[in-house]
């Protein structure tokens, strides 16, 4: 249910419940959350099909994880000899979904474009047999950066548009995020992922290096020519 003006929250069950902080870090449904306190998040919530198949017999120990960012394919190892793999020149914010289809099953015409680019990277995994896809999905920003700040309703925090890093950024981000409510310096400037968006920020030399690392790992076109897990 909506919060209230004095920070508490009602619920459909009748319980009412108060906390001077709140942290928004719902992932793929922080939007909605926060459309529950009357904010409005700069996310898109991007979908992104990942497929599975299976190595054969032959195909020895499992691979490493790796990025072909020139031919535009992951793929990472899973358990019971399966391989994960997606592409990487989709533009995920031109295909938004609601958070609810996570998980949908993905059919074979989808797969196999991006099959044809894994069996290019990975010859061995040419021969593997396909199994199944399924919609993932990344919450974005304009700028693909995180949102780590205080809303315009004082109390209410976000820590949420994490481009399908989440996992990995989790520790560093409960730092900063710890920092800013306390009111202490934060390991990291907290500058670059401030409410409202991208236009708004201001990215330091720095931040623009480790963001273009960041993005090099997991997305190789961002451009015309990335169209673009």
């Amino acid at each position: 249910m909506p919060a209230q003006p004095d920070g508490a929250v009602d619920t459909r069950e009748g319980d009412r419940i108060e906390a001077p902080v709140v942290v928004n870090a719902a992932g793929l449904w922080s939007p909605s959350v926060a459309g529950l306190a009357g904010i409005a998040l700069p996310i898109v919530i991007g979908r992104h099909p990942v497929f599975l198949v299976e190595r054969d017999a032959g195909f020895g120990p499992a691979h490493v994880v790796y990025l072909d960012l020139a031919g535009g394919s992951y793929v990472r190892p899973e358990t019971g000899d399966l391989t994960m793999t997606g592409s990487l020149t989709d533009d995920e914010t031109r295909h938004p979904m609601d958070p609810e289809r996570l998980g949908e099953d993905v059919g074979l015409d989808e797969a196999i474009p991006v099959l044809e680019r894994t069996g290019r990277a990975v010859p061995r995994l040419a021969d593997a047999t396909y199994r199944r896809g399924y919609a993932g999905a990344f919450d974005i920003t304009p700028d693909w950066m995180p949102i780590i700040d205080e809303s315009p309703l004082r109390g209410f925090y976000v820590a949420a548009g994490m481009s399908g890093h989440g996992f990995k950024l989790a520790p560093a981000v409960g730092e900063m995020m710890a920092a800013l409510i306390t009111g202490t310096e934060s390991p990291v400037s907290l500058m670059p992922f401030r409410l409202p968006g991208a236009s708004s920020r201001r990215i330091s030399d720095d931040m623009l290096i480790c963001h273009i690392r960041w993005h090099a790992s997991h997305r190789s076109r961002r451009s015309e020519d990335r169209d673009a897990s």
